[in-house]
């Protein structure tokens, strides 16, 4: 799973709509989650009981998710700090010459949608999986088919 998220970061910071280099996500050894300029940006957790696995990932895209951080230590690391990816994005870039009143935006920040995709195409390559959306509907339906 660290995998996944350590892709989907270089994708996000590889994709046309950002353009701009991220820092290198990194592991840091003795330590679970994603790291960029030894700051937490995502976590993980597993879990096995009963023959039965469960997994989940988080990764802080937006700055507005660090008000969560404050007045607690994360994950209990004393000492490490947590980030979000679009801290580790350029500010937006404008150019401005006194010569031309053309002004050049390019966007420096990810959605939580658009790093969502990231992490899709990510999981899909590393598990060699194709992941399809489903409804509730859907479930429910299989099940009773399931059971006739």
């Amino acid at each position: 799973l660290e995998e996944v998220i350590v892709l989907a970061l270089q994708k996000g910071s590889q994709s046309s709509s950002v353009q701009s280099a991220l820092s290198q996500p990194q592991r840091l050894e003795g330590l679970t989650g994603v790291w960029l300029d030894n700051q937490k940006v995502a976590a993980l957790g597993i879990k096995c009981k009963r023959w039965v696995t469960q997994h989940g990932l988080a990764v802080n895209v937006e700055s507005q998710c660090l008000s969560n951080f404050r007045g607690i230590v994360p994950c209990g690391l004393e000492g490490k700090q947590v980030t979000c990816v679009n801290h580790h994005l350029p500010s937006a870039a404008n150019t401005n010459t006194e010569a031309s009143t053309t002004t050049t935006t390019t966007k420096s920040s990810l959605t939580v949608a658009e790093f969502g995709k990231f992490i899709q195409e990510a999981f899909e390559e590393i598990f060699c999986v194709e992941l399809v959306d489903v409804t509730e509907n859907d479930i429910y339906k299989n099940r009773s088919s399931n059971n006739k």
